[in-house]
C-alpha cells in the first residue's frame, strides 16, 4: 500500500499591540549602518518534499487508461556554491551544485489498449536527483540580510523502473512476466527561493524547484489479448517505450559560509532614547492584543493492491485488483486572537474551517475483460464532481 500526504502551513499575517501610558520615553532601535555581504563560498544541507510525474509512451496504441505514474515522496541532501557581490550593491550572482536522495515511489496501469488486453503495472522509484545551476539574487531589506533569488541550469535524475504483467494466471508458459531497469534522465531546472542571514556564518533558505527531463527508452513486456474463455487472439512482442519525467521540489535548508566565525552572532543594534511621548491610548493602558491568521494546504494519495501473495511466485507488483484514492486536496485556514489584561490574565480563541475536494477513487480489476471504475469526489450536498466512468 502506498500512502502519502504532503502539506504546507503558512502564517499569513499576525500583529501584536501593547497599549502604553502616555508621556513615557520610547527607545527606538537604529538601522544597521552597513550592507550585509553574501560574497564567498558556502555549503549546506536541506530537507523537503517532492512530487513527480512519469509518462510512458504506449507503443501498442492509444490507452484507455493509465500510462502516467505519480511519485510523491521526501528528500534530503546537500548543496554547495559560491556568490559574487560588489561592495554596496544589492545584486548577488552565484553558482550552486546540489544533490538529493529521495524516498519516493508510485505505480499505475500501463499499456491498457483495450479491455481484453493484459496490461502492465509500471512502478517508478526516483532515487537520486542533482542540479548544477546559476543564481541571480537581490537583497530586499536595507541591511541586505534577506536575499530573493532565482536559479536555472542542468539537472539529472536516477530512477528505478519496474514492470509486471497483470493477471499472470492467464498467461501462457514461457512469457516474460516482469523486468527491472535503472535509468538516468537528463534535463533542466528552474527555481526560486528566499534566504535569510541569521549570522555572518549561517543562513536559512526556502526554495521551490521544477525539474523536467527528456525522453528515455525503457524495455517493456509486450502484451496479450484474450477472449473471456482464455483464447489468445493477439500478441505484441516485448519492445521499448519512451519515458519522460518531471519533478517539483519544495525544500528548506541551512547554509554555512566559509571564512566566518560559526559562533558569532550580530551584535544588538544601538538604541537611542527619544524624549518624545509615545502615542497615548487612553482607553487601554497596559493591555496587549495579538491576532493573526494561518493557512494549511495538502495533497494526498493512498493506494492498495489486492490479491498479491509473497509466496505465490509471481512478481510482487503484478496486480489482480487495485484501489486508488488520488489527488485529494485540502484547504484550511483559521483566525486567532489573544487579549491580555494588565493583571496578566488573558483570553484567547480561534475560528477556522477547511474543505477536502478534487479527489477521486479508481477501482481496477485486472481479469479479462479489464475494468476500471472512476468516481470523482462529492461534497456533502452531492456537488463538485460525482461523475462515474467505467470501462
Amino acid at each position: 500500500m502506498h500512502k502519502l500526504v504532503i502539506g504546507l502551513s503558512l502564517v499569513v499575517f499576525g500583529f501584536g499591540v501593547e497599549a502604553r501610558a502616555a508621556d513615557l520615553p520610547l527607545e527606538v532601535p537604529q538601522p544597521a549602518p552597513l550592507l550585509w555581504s553574501w560574497a564567498g563560498g558556502y555549503i549546506g544541507a536541506h530537507l523537503g518534499g517532492g512530487w513527480g510525474t512519469t509518462d510512458f509512451a504506449d507503443p501498442f496504441g492509444a490507452s484507455i487508461f493509465g500510462d502516467r505514474v505519480r511519485t510523491p515522496g521526501f528528500l534530503a541532501g546537500v548543496q554547495a556554491g559560491y556568490n559574487w557581490q560588489a561592495a554596496a550593491s544589492p545584486w548577488v550572482f552565484g553558482v550552486e551544485a546540489a544533490i538529493s536522495g529521495l524516498d519516493s515511489d508510485g505505480s499505475n496501469t500501463c499499456f491498457a489498449v483495450s479491455a481484453i488486453t493484459v496490461n502492465t503495472t509500471c512502478e517508478v522509484r526516483p532515487q537520486v536527483i542533482g542540479t548544477l545551476t546559476g543564481r541571480v539574487g537581490y537583497a530586499l531589506d536595507p541591511s541586505g540580510r534577506t536575499l530573493l533569488y532565482g536559479k536555472g541550469g542542468l539537472a539529472f535524475a536516477n530512477a528505478k523502473i519496474d514492470m509486471a504483467l497483470n493477471s499472470v494466471g492467464l498467461l501462457v508458459p514461457g512469457v516474460l512476466l516482469n523486468n527491472s531497469e535503472t535509468v538516468t534522465l537528463w534535463g533542466g531546472t528552474l527555481g526560486v527561493g528566499i534566504e535569510q542571514a541569521l549570522s555572518p556564518a549561517w543562513s536559512l533558505m526556502v526554495e521551490y524547484d521544477y525539474l523536467a527531463f527528456g525522453s528515455r527508452s525503457v524495455a517493456n513486456l509486450g502484451n496479450f489479448s484474450f477472449t473471456p474463455d482464455g483464447t489468445v487472439v493477439g500478441q505484441n512482442a516485448p519492445g521499448s517505450s519512451g519515458v519522460t519525467q518531471s519533478i517539483q521540489l519544495l525544500k528548506v535548508g541551512l547554509n554555512y559560509r566559509f571564512g566566518a566565525d560559526p559562533r558569532a552572532w550580530p551584535a544588538a543594534a544601538p538604541a537611542a532614547a527619544i524624549n518624545a511621548p509615545a502615542p497615548s491610548i487612553a482607553w487601554a493602558p497596559g493591555w496587549e492584543v495579538e491576532a493573526g491568521g494561518r493557512y494549511f494546504g495538502s495533497w494526498g494519495q493512498s493506494q492498495k493492491e489486492l490479491g498479491l501473495f509473497t509466496d505465490s511466485g509471481v512478481p510482487s507488483i503484478s496486480g489482480v485488483s487495485r484501489l486508488t484514492y488520488d489527488d485529494m486536496r485540502t484547504n484550511a485556514g483559521e483566525f486567532f486572537t489573544r487579549i491580555e489584561a494588565p493583571s496578566n490574565l488573558f483570553v484567547k480563541g480561534l475560528i477556522g474551517g477547511g474543505r477536502t475536494n478534487n479527489g477521486h477513487m479508481n477501482d481496477e480489476d485486472f481479469v479479462i475483460p479489464f475494468s476500471s471504475t472512476y468516481l470523482a469526489a462529492r461534497d456533502k450536498r452531492g456537488h463538485d464532481g460525482g461523475e462515474c466512468d467505467s470501462i
